[in-house]
């Protein structure tokens, strides 16, 4: 949501807030207007009973008392009784219609439904009102009747009604009274209850309306202000992670994270940013990538179709094209060595070679770089290169190499232009690959004289070894032991058949069968004068190791160690992963070594003077970074040599 789609949200809520508070507000007073224009009417109303009851009272004290009345006339301008009399109907016939009008108004109504206190006497009070209305109605007509009575010389008209047989005129007395008991307390009473209620409900509700108002009004600013806060608040904070991750990236820092924490103007801008960062590092990080991803791919004997390949592929992941082609440089042109991506050359099949020339209208100097971003806006002949339909970048760098132009690669995409950035980082992993490429043939060169070195020291040790055992041929020859130099010969054509074979590596379990056939064949010769045993941990035995790599210490072992000795002697040899190193030992208890000597095998240079374990010493230098050859023993303590390569250089064949 934008920011400034944030901010109306909120003003919005804000108006519809204050709107509908303000529509219950208007409701709430209404209502209590309502309720104090039926206060004002009770009060009407309590005020015409109060007339009826004074009317009745000038009705009595009329007929009753006409001398006080007539001396009292001047004084208090009342009429006569016939006027009054008919005012009281009149008013009687006002107060019922207005009684029924008040009680069956909307607010009473709404008042009754909820306060249980007047509705209960409203209950015990209607039926009372409707008896009164009736009494009204019959005192009325029994004024009517006395009215037309004329009074006797010296008899007042109560003492006529008293003498008169007509029983129905009894009545009027008792109407009086009850029609007075009823304005006086049932009326005045219930009227007055009535409208005081209403009036503190009107007051209550009206106090509350306020007040509610008020904390309304005050909880929606206060709301207000906390969303404007926050809002602000986030908006400050994404500036801040935002500030601060251009602060890194401008001091060199591109693993840096901004935090998004909105889906607004500032997350955008964030996003932007971070992709930004992350096409920096990998612009910094494409050309380690590339080495490791060759490296990692490349198989123990590449050919050069195989490494292109290889390294077609990792500029295709690493360097932002969607297109790579290798072309090498060769004695007939250009020759497409390897493509990953889309096909940009459509017509140009891998492997197939063509002219320089078919490159001159984008490359005049064969050192230069080319470059199109949108290749439908570009001047130059494409036809000799046959570009696809569908390229629409195109950025040609050379392959140079100890200042020579090897070729070139070829990078295009088909759905934008290149970036300056993917630019700059393609020119530059182009001249890296390139290196690579110069990197593999001088390590393959230096592989195969390796190799050559390796395949000399084995051959060197071969003669030794087959020496050996000849002599030991002999001697079992010159003490006619023909049983046992036939199975020496026997032996000996199992142990050629592997000293002399092609392979330069084999396994731990292999050597130690090989090794055992030797023992086997020294034993011949020299009968009980020693023993051996042979230990492998299973962990080992799968071990890759160089072929020919332990002999030299157990003939070493033989010659020097258990034939000067003077009675049996025993010879042991072992393997086993000791942490991370693979540890083969090779131990006797013969006559051992003097310090001196000791000494000298710990010089390098004069270690390497001897055939055998000099021999040993060079191949584990050749083949191993940290492969050790160690020697203990003393004088009479016997002797034990140890060869030590880290399992990271060891792997299992």
């Amino acid at each position: 949501m934008r920011i400034r789609t944030k901010f109306l949200a909120v003003l919005l809520v804000e108006l519809i807030s204050f709107i509908a508070l303000s529509g219950l507000s208007v409701a709430t007073f209404a209502r209590v207007r309502e309720m104090k224009t039926v206060v004002e009417n009770g009060m009407s109303l309590i005020a015409r009973s109060r007339r009826v009851y004074s009317l009745l009272k000038d009705v009595v004290f009329d007929l009753f008392t006409p001398d006080s009345y007539q001396a009292l006339r001047s004084v208090v301008l009342a009429p006569r009784s016939l006027v009054t009399g008919r005012e009281f109907a009149h008013e009687t016939g006002i107060f019922r219609d207005e009684y029924d009008l008040f009680m069956k108004d909307k607010t009473i109504t709404y008042i009754l439904k909820r306060d249980g206190e007047l509705s209960a006497a409203n209950v015990s009070a209607a039926p009372l009102a409707t008896q009164a209305f009736i009494k009204f109605e019959k005192l009325s007509a029994l004024f009517e009747r006395v009215r037309g009575l004329a009074p006797a010389e010296g008899k007042d008209l109560y003492m006529i009604i008293q003498e008169s047989k007509d029983e129905s005129l009894y009545e009027i007395f008792g109407e009086i009274r009850d029609s007075s008991f009823y304005l006086n307390n049932i009326f005045e009473s219930f009227l007055n209850r009535f409208v005081r209620g209403i009036r503190l409900q009107a007051e209550s509700l009206e106090r509350a309306a306020t007040l509610t108002f008020a904390i309304a009004v005050l909880l929606l600013g206060s709301l207000t202000v906390v969303v404007v806060y926050l809002l602000s608040s986030g908006i400050l904070v994404s500036i801040r992670n935002l500030e601060s991750a251009i602060g890194k990236v401008a001091e060199g820092d591109f693993s840096v994270h901004v935090p998004i924490r909105s889906k607004d103007e500032l997350g955008a801008l964030g996003s932007a940013f971070q992709r930004l960062a992350d096409d920096l590092k990998r612009n910094v990080e494409s050309i380690p990538s590339i080495l490791k991803d060759v490296n990692e791919a490349l198989p123990e004997a590449p050919d050069s179709e195989t490494i292109l390949a290889i390294l077609s592929d990792a500029l295709l992941r690493e360097g932002g094209a969607r297109s790579v082609c290798v072309l090498t440089r060769g004695r007939a042109g250009l020759q497409l060595a390897a493509k990953s991506g889309f096909d940009c050359l459509p017509d140009w099949h891998k492997g197939e070679t063509r002219t320089v020339d078919a490159f001159r209208p984008i490359l005049p100097n064969q050192n230069a770089t080319f470059f199109v971003k949108d290749i439908s806006q570009a001047v130059f002949d494409r036809g000799p290169l046959g570009f696809g339909a569908s390229t629409f970048s195109l950025l040609v760098v050379p392959m140079t190499a100890r200042k020579k132009n090897a070729g070139y690669f070829l990078f295009a995409r088909d759905d934008r232009g290149f970036t300056d950035l993917e630019f700059s980082r393609l020119t530059a992993i182009a001249d890296y690959a390139a290196q690579v490429l110069d990197s593999v043939e001088v390590h393959a060169a230096l592989a195969a004289r390796r190799d050559a070195g390796m395949e000399a020291l084995q051959a060197q040790i071969q003669p030794h070894f087959i020496y050996n055992v000849l002599t030991s041929l002999m001697a079992l020859n010159r003490m006619g032991e023909t049983k046992k130099l036939e199975a020496a010969v026997i032996a000996l054509k199992d142990m050629l058949r592997y000293a002399l074979g092609k392979d330069q590596w084999t396994s731990v379990s292999e050597e130690f069968t090989f090794l055992g056939k030797y023992c086997e064949l020294q034993k011949l010769r020299h009968g009980d004068r020693f023993d051996f045993s042979l230990a492998t941990d299973e962990s080992a035995e799968d071990m890759h190791i160089p072929k020919l790599i332990v002999q030299p210490l157990v003939e070493n072992a033989f010659i020097h160690g258990l034939e000067p000795k003077l009675g049996p002697g025993r010879l042991s040899i072992g393997a086993a992963v000791m942490g991370d190193l693979l540890v083969i030992s090779v131990q006797d208890d013969g006559v051992g070594c003097d310090p001196a000597s000791l000494e000298a095998m710990g010089d390098s240079s004069l270690l390497h003077e001897r055939v055998g374990l000099g021999n040993v010493a060079k191949r584990l230098e050749l083949l191993y970074k940290d492969a050790r050859l160690e020697f203990q023993g003393a004088e009479g303590e016997g002797f034990t040599a140890t060869i030590s390569i880290p399992l990271e250089e060891c792997e299992p064949s």
